[in-house]
């Protein structure tokens, strides 16, 4: 499977700070380059497996030696606007060209990249769904980096979600480039499918051809404190 991991969160910022949110971005995380890491090669903990109880399970890996594995920021360039056109005659009528769309996109850090509506966005994570929901090295890198985006924002609710499954497929386009609040997100899932109790209920057993696979459904709600 290659779904990957989306993380929705609210925000407070009028549109002359989401104009100027490279250079923001980039300042905020400045002091806290070398206090952050990410686990880029996602498979290196372990790899998911069928379990006797026709669900799945974890299996760790026994090489532990993060050395090479282990992503810092050391880039103080971090956040950039995304398919931004030197073509463009300026980056104010580029600008106002893209919110037409309903949102801005920025590229960043660990391949990640914002979806930035006038009230909410989306973290694309790059992150396999199915490392996300078992390997707790992964989870516990994406919440610190959470913490600092999520205090940027002046939010600390986030929805995990996986990019390809409804309901929460359809957040990007249809709820945050209409500039809905996370608030008005949160309520519209809900009246979808209840939210997951636990992140491993996200994860479903499928059959293709008599051949048991996983499947990613739901989305899980998170106080990031």
């Amino acid at each position: 499977m290659s779904t990957e991991l989306n993380v929705l969160l609210g925000h407070n910022l009028d549109a002359t700070r989401i104009a100027d949110l490279p250079t923001l971005l980039n300042q905020y995380f400045a002091p806290y380059l070398h206090q952050i890491q990410v686990r880029v090669d996602h498979g290196y903990t372990g790899t998911i497996v069928q379990a006797e109880d026709d669900g799945w399970d974890w299996q760790g890996s026994e090489n532990d030696d993060w050395e090479l594995q282990l992503a810092k920021l050391e880039d103080e360039d971090l956040w950039n606007w995304g398919w931004y056109s030197e073509q463009s005659d300026s980056f104010e009528n580029w600008f106002q060209e893209q919110q037409l769309y309903g949102y801005v996109h920025l590229v960043g850090c660990y391949g990640m990249s914002l979806l930035v509506g006038s009230n909410s966005l989306v973290l694309s994570t790059g992150i396999r769904w199915d490392h996300f929901v078992f390997d707790p090295i992964v989870q516990n890198d994406l919440r610190q980096f959470l913490r600092y985006l999520a205090k940027f924002f002046g939010t600390n609710s986030v929805i995990y979600m996986p990019d390809g499954t409804p309901p929460a497929c359809h957040v990007a386009d249809d709820c945050v480039a209409k500039g809905w609040s996370f608030e008005q997100i949160l309520s519209w899932l809900q009246s979808q499918q209840a939210p997951a109790k636990f992140i491993r209920e996200m994860i479903k057993t499928v059959y293709v051809e008599s051949t048991k696979c996983w499947s990613p459904q739901g989305y899980y709600v998170e106080e990031i404190l």
